[in-house]
């Protein structure tokens, strides 16, 4: 398009008039802007998060890959206790 093409099919808009916006609607405005930024979270913030979650899942994948990890039936916990599993009240 052509600049006089352009003009002619911006002309009608020379007929809005301007208004006066009321003086809550800037308030409304700013306080919505104001709860965004208080309700985001930093860059540094969020690496941290990111971080320390993925150090705890490579550590727990870590322990649970270790063969020595994983309990065997010789080796549980009443037994390593000393705990017996019988029912009985006396020895």
């Amino acid at each position: 398009m052509s600049q006089n093409n352009i003009n002619n099919f911006l002309d009608p808009l020379h007929a809005v008039e301007k208004v006066e916006a009321p003086a809550f609607l800037f308030s409304r405005i700013e306080q919505k802007i104001d709860f965004i930024r208080e309700n985001t979270v930093s860059k540094k913030v969020a690496v941290v998060w990111v971080t320390s979650v993925s150090m705890i899942v490579l550590f727990n994948l870590f322990i649970l890959t270790q063969s020595s990890w994983i309990p065997t039936e010789k080796n549980n916990l009443l037994q390593s206790l000393q705990i017996q599993n019988s029912n009985s009240l006396y020895p």
